[in-house]
């Protein structure tokens, strides 16, 4: 036994625990099978405090593992064969766990009692260490309140490994709500969207003018000036909207959007006040959202880092519709070519989105060739929409400049038979049909009043 086992040993002794009740859970177990699945649920062979009981709770779990019967005499068996039955207090402990259990009705109670006892004994031997800790460092803390965590949902009496998966039925859809967009056919609510584009070609600027749309309520596209779809209004329920970016600041978003409510007309200071949050993770230096913390084992497998667990509790706490992480690359520090670990990454994302009822918007940028989406074939499969913007080569440089918006996938819906053609005129969005040939830059007039406004 090492030093430090030797140490956990010594804080053990005489410390919280209720032996008749590991007993009747064990005895629980032998005469009923039924409730073995319901122990697991809840226990770990740690829960047990008497050694002898802790080897009898792994013999236990693992003949249920393998669909194997449970009883008195199946468990002897098993232990003599592997040569531990007298390490797990003989065929006489055995029995006597059996015959003194009368039912296993209260098993319920008796798993509460062990796993009560078993969080106490945690918290005594981890405040303990953290007394006699020499060096309480940033990892050191951060490892505590990781084993903290752990404590807490297993002082809930849960275990998450041999936890029951939530069963539901498919049969109830006579009831169930339509699909629902926060702009139709294009951003479904409350999934994963994937926004990919070559670095510098605008997906920046064309997401805040789709926030715009959003947050003000706009009724008509993300990208038509007001001139141009008179039917319209801000007549559309406001969507809240949380923005983390990794490379612009506040005052370069600030500009743009300045720029864009100069020229479109359904931009409002008030709107944006009331339901966006914007901040610069570039400036607050905790680095990305998920991956490997610092002084981990870069092998490690990445996970949710705590600057992410603390980003998506503000995002949830806002009541964001939409998160936006811009770009993919500031929020995963991980392999992009690594299928499991994207694969991990977005399900969580995804699923965090279904659970708070929040789409969630990643642009990235493709690789250095003609692909559109970069890194491994998970990145295709979470999302439920994809969308790819590029620009278009031009021989006359004198007007506005073109681009093609594309939407690769679409779960929910059919895939545009055409990308929409966009040009980038003094600042706004605005599709190429709505741009009067003449109007270039600023310097030309449009040639009738119902133009895009200067």
């Amino acid at each position: 036994m090492g030093s430090n086992e030797k140490k956990e040993a010594s804080l053990l002794r005489a410390m919280p625990h209720n032996n008749e009740a590991e007993k009747a859970v064990l005895g629980s177990c032998l005469i009923d099978n039924g409730v073995i699945d319901q122990v697991a649920a809840r226990l770990t062979s740690d829960d047990f405090y008497n050694t002898t009981n802790r080897r009898m709770y792994r013999v236990i779990v693992g003949m249920w593992k393998l669909g194997q019967p449970v009883d008195q005499l199946t468990v002897c068996e098993a232990l003599l064969e592997t040569g531990k039955l007298e390490d797990a207090g003989g065929a006489a402990y055995v029995a006597e766990l059996a015959s003194e259990t009368a039912t296993s009705a209260l098993v319920d109670s008796y798993i509460k009692i062990v796993s009560k006892n078993s969080f106490r004994r945690g918290l005594i031997v981890l405040g303990q260490q953290m007394a006699e800790g020499e060096h309480i460092d940033d990892q050191a803390i951060g490892d505590f309140q990781a084993r903290f965590d752990q404590l807490l949902e297993k002082g809930r009496g849960f275990n998450r490994d041999y936890a029951p998966i939530k069963e539901e039925s498919l049969s109830d859809w006579d009831d169930v709500e339509p699909r629902e967009w926060l702009i139709d056919q294009l951003l479904p609510a409350n999934e994963l969207t994937l926004f990919t584009g070559r670095g510098g070609v605008g997906k920046s600027r064309l997401m805040l003018q789709i926030v715009g749309k959003l947050a003000c309520g706009w009724g008509g596209t993300p990208w038509q000036s007001k001139e141009r779809q008179l039917t319209y209004a801000n007549n559309q329920p406001q969507k809240r909207i949380y923005l983390a970016s990794w490379e612009d600041d506040k005052d370069e978003h600030k500009r743009r959007l300045a720029l864009a409510q100069s020229r479109l007309g359904w931009f409002s200071q008030s709107d944006f006040e009331a339901n966006v949050k914007y901040v610069n993770l570039r400036a607050d230096g905790r680095g990305p959202l998920w991956g490997v913390r610092q002084g981990e084992n870069r092998y490690n497998r990445a996970h949710i880092l705590p600057v992410g667990e603390v980003l998506l509790k503000q995002a949830a706490a806002f009541g964001a519709d939409v998160l936006v992480l811009d770009p993919l690359s500031g929020a995963f520090s991980s392999d992009e070519n690594d299928r499991a670990s994207v694969r991990e990454f977005t399900n969580y994302f995804s699923a965090w989105g279904n659970a708070n009822n929040c789409a969630v918007l990643f642009l990235a940028h493709p690789p250095k060739n003609e692909a559109k989406f970069s890194g491994s074939t998970g990145w295709e499969a979470d999302p439920r929409a994809m969308w790819f913007l590029s620009k278009e080569k031009q021989d006359d440089q004198t007007g506005p400049a073109k681009y093609k918006f594309e939407v690769e996938k679409l779960s929910y819906a059919a895939k545009p038979e055409k990308p929409t053609m966009l040009a980038f005129d003094r600042g706004v969005w605005i599709e190429q049909d709505t741009i009067n040939s003449e109007a270039t830059n600023g310097k030309a007039k449009p040639k009738s009043a119902d133009l895009i406004r200067r």
